[in-house]
């Protein structure tokens, strides 16, 4: 990690001591300083380190809003260097509304605190926060060695936009004519016409589990064991956003959080290159260390939750087999599994992990900045084989999501959504979330429920082709009456997709054939 490090009178001394971990490649006293410098550099930092106080006005002027001149030192630093990670420090009496006003930048490692440990900086430095923290309290380190200049602040942000969309609804009633909204027939069920538009048959499965939930449990209601998952084994869902920030390890922790009232449930930290599950999960340090699923098969339990977590200041290698086992061991007992696989999809533990997922949920945010990024590698995924959708975690437009990312794109403001809530525990519980095959069908009006075959099934060519331009399925199945059927079948096997044209009477035999 390249680092570069605006700490105030202390930047020399910080920067000093984080050699052992990092390649600092400089450090200013103030940010009005880095924000000048830093733009004569050709390779930028990967990382600030910033103690929100250094600054100039803030150290000769005390009657400058404090606030104000630090949101416009960090918005430069964000269009210098929109690649970069910002870290924050901020007194502990730093507001809401200078919080909000960081996060609507694009910055959301913010801490606040008024006292912390040098040693504590690395764990900061290691760790990845996202967007879900913005409904959430920021962490608070409380500790002795260096003092973070205390400051007033108020910043009065633009009130958030309200958006009242509903997936589900939205679906239900759109013909969705264009070839970018063609997503009303990606959980086609037995008997269901995609001609007349109805809903998806989602569900909540009558509660199989022997655990009470709590009575003051609002959010765990929605969520029940189904006979699928008490019979067969685990309902395992994982969450990952596409190689940008979106929100995966703390929607994990939080929706670990939530499941545990009302079944059991176990996580695993599937990210090796960030680790960073068990402390967004309010695990002490001690037991992330002590329970490292690297060096033991012991997860922290807490109540109906069993977490396998990393440590963050722990580099050990590991490899494909030990998170194989750790899986396994995950799946012991419980009715879900959550898998946090982190931001970088080629990593190997993504990839691998992958394979075990029933569904596959990429966490992302509004950000015009990160999404843009996030589009342009999104082609370049791994084949995920299970049914995936996006999981817009905070505030922004679903249907843009769609849009972007072609795949359909469920909706949750913050960890007290319960219509957000009860549409998950809807996918959650559905048959057609499962691992197997993904089957392009196009053109059919009914398709049967096959085991280990998961559809993605469209009425027209233009909508699959679009489709197809981000994703790749293994196989895929054409009604033999399709208009320009040549055109699709050209798409296909240029993209070595093998191909087979089925007639619309006698599906179910032709498609035993198939398969």
């Amino acid at each position: 990690m390249r680092l570069f490090v605006v700490f105030g009178d202390h930047s020399e001394r910080v920067a000093q001591y984080l050699t052992q971990e990092f390649d600092v490649i400089g450090h200013e006293r103030t940010l009005e300083s880095a924000c000048s410098v830093i733009k004569n550099y050709n390779d930028k930092p990967d990382t600030f380190l910033i103690l929100g106080s250094a600054l100039v006005t803030g150290f000769t002027d005390g009657s400058i809003n404090y606030g104000t001149v630090l949101l416009s030192n960090l918005r430069d630093l964000r269009m210098t260097c929109p690649d970069s990670s910002i870290k924050v420090l901020l007194p502990e009496k730093a507001g809401a509304e200078l919080i909000d006003s960081i996060v609507n930048l694009g910055i959301y490692d913010i801490y606040k605190l008024n006292q912390i440990k040098l040693e504590e900086l690395i764990v900061i430095l290691k760790t990845k926060k996202t967007i879900a923290d913005y409904s959430a309290s920021v962490n608070t380190m409380k500790n002795q060695d260096i003092s973070v200049k205390d400051k007033n602040v108020d910043i009065i942000s633009e009130a958030e936009e309200e958006d009242n969309s509903s997936f589900l609804d939205r679906i239900k009633s759109s013909r969705l004519t264009e070839s970018t909204r063609a997503f009303k027939n990606l959980f086609h069920q037995k008997n269901r016409d995609i001609e007349h538009g109805e809903d998806f048959n989602y569900e909540i499965m009558p509660c199989q589990s022997d655990q009470t939930p709590a009575q003051d449990n609002t959010l765990g209601k929605l969520f029940t064991a189904t006979d699928h998952i008490q019979t067969d084994r685990p309902r395992i869902v994982a969450f990952g956003s596409p190689w940008v920030t979106g929100g995966a390890a703390d929607f994990s922790a939080i929706l670990g959080n939530i499941l545990k009232k009302s079944m059991r449930v176990s996580a695993v930290d599937c990210d090796i290159s960030s680790r960073g599950l068990g402390i967004r999960s309010g695990l002490h340090l001690t037991d992330i260390t002590n329970n490292d699923w690297r060096r033991t098969e012991v997860p922290v339990v807490l109540s109906n939750l069993s977490i396998f977590p990393l440590d963050p200041s722990d580099n050990r290698n590991t490899d494909a087999d030990r998170l194989t086992k750790i899986i396994n061991e995950a799946c012991k007992g419980v009715s879900i599994v959550i898998l946090n696989l982190g931001i970088e999809p080629k990593g190997w533990w993504f990839e691998h992990a992958l394979k075990y997922a029933d569904g596959m949920f990429w966490v992302v945010s509004d950000d015009p900045l990160l999404m843009e990024q996030a589009r342009l590698q999104w082609k370049s995924r791994p084949a995920v084989p299970c049914r995936e959708l996006l999981l817009l975690y905070g505030t922004g437009d679903i249907k843009k999501m769609e849009d972007v990312f072609t795949i359909p794109c469920i909706h949750i403001k913050n960890n007290t959504d319960k219509k957000g809530f009860q549409k998950l525990s809807s996918i959650l519980n559905s048959p057609t979330l499962k691992n197997g095959k993904r089957v392009l069908a196009v053109g059919f009006r009914n398709l049967p429920e096959i085991p280990n075959i998961v559809w993605d099934s469209f009425y027209t060519v233009e909508e699959a082709r679009h489709w197809i331009d981000f994703n790749k399925p293994d196989l895929a199945v054409l009604s033999d009456d399709l208009k320009k059927i040549d055109l699709i079948e050209y798409d296909l096997k240029k993209i070595s997709v093998p191909v087979r044209k089925i007639p619309q009477s006698n599906i179910l035999s032709e498609l035993s054939v198939a398969f």
